[in-house]
This record gives C-alpha cells, structure tokens and sequence, in this order.
C-alpha cells in the first residue's frame, strides 16, 4: 500500500496519538466526578448546617409521647431527678452505630426531655446532634433509662433536664 491517501478520500489533517486521546478520557472523568461529588457535597453541606435538625427519632418521640396537661414542668425542684446507677450506666447502655463507627463520627449529642414522677422519661428531644444514627441510639438508651423523680416540698414532680451523651470511638 502506498502512504498516500487515494484521492477522493478525506484528508486527515491530524492524529490523536493514543497518549493524547487517554488523557482528554481522563480528564473527562475527572472533571465529571469532581462536578459530581461537588454537587452531592455541597448538597450535604446543606442538609447538615443549613437545613433546620429534625431526626426520625425525635419526629416518632414527639408524635407518641403522652402530653399531659394537668400537671406543670418544673425546671427548679428542692431534689432533682437522680439517674439510677448515673452517667456510667447510659453510656454503658449505649451501642455505637455502625455508620458513626465507619463515618469516624465523634463527639456528644445534647437531650432534653421531662423526668416523671414516676421516674420514667418522656418528651425527649434532641438539642443537638452528631448524625450518622448516634442520635437515635441516645434517645434510645435514655429512654430505658430510670431516675429517682425530683421532689418539690415533698411530693414527685414533673422536671425538665438537659443530658450530654459522649460517643468516642476508642
């Protein structure tokens, strides 16, 4: 075969030399995953900081917690609710979610919630949170939890406390 091209044949002005064509492919794909991964992101970033924090655990607690209305929440008591057994027992009672473990989330998720008469807990919510299902194992661990109820002038109360709970990986 001869090295020129037949006459009525297109001419090619150039070639893409197999070095050139891998890396515009290359290129390619890095600039879609990177506008990709961006977007998702940025995306996240909104949902995490800007976007106002409702987690499915507090949505359920409020919507089946039992309001009473006949009995008033007090914030100051002459003896306040004790944890039976104390902090240790509530972070021994929590189970480290598999998400947070893989997601190296640390840090604490703050609860409020109403201190029965009873002893029981009821109204929990979530003040601030971690993500990544450490919110939901909190409210779960502190509602198995018992108090000793607070008192005021000698009679158990309704009482509303606040509770860090710590999650480090260790």
């Amino acid at each position: 075969m001869s090295e020129n091209p037949h006459p009525e044949s297109p001419r090619l002005s150039h070639r893409f030399s197999p070095r050139t064509l891998m890396a515009f492919a290359i290129g390619t794909l890095v600039v879609t995953l990177s506008l990709s991964f961006g977007w998702f992101g940025n995306a996240w970033h909104f949902i995490q900081h800007r976007a106002p924090h409702h987690s499915t655990t507090q949505l359920a607690v409020e919507i089946h917690t039992e309001v009473r209305a006949d009995s008033k929440i007090y914030r100051m008591v002459d003896s306040p609710p004790q944890l039976i057994g104390g902090l240790e027992v509530l972070q021994n009672r929590i189970q480290y979610p598999e998400m947070a473990k893989i997601a190296g989330i640390e840090g604490r998720v703050f609860l409020q919630f109403v201190v029965e008469p009873d002893g029981s807990v009821s109204n929990i919510v979530i003040t601030r949170g971690l993500g990544g299902g450490c919110d939901e194992e909190a409210v779960r661990a502190l509602g198995e939890s018992r108090f000793v109820p607070g008192t005021l002038k000698g009679e158990s109360v309704r009482v509303k406390m606040s509770i860090p709970v710590s999650f480090r990986l260790s």
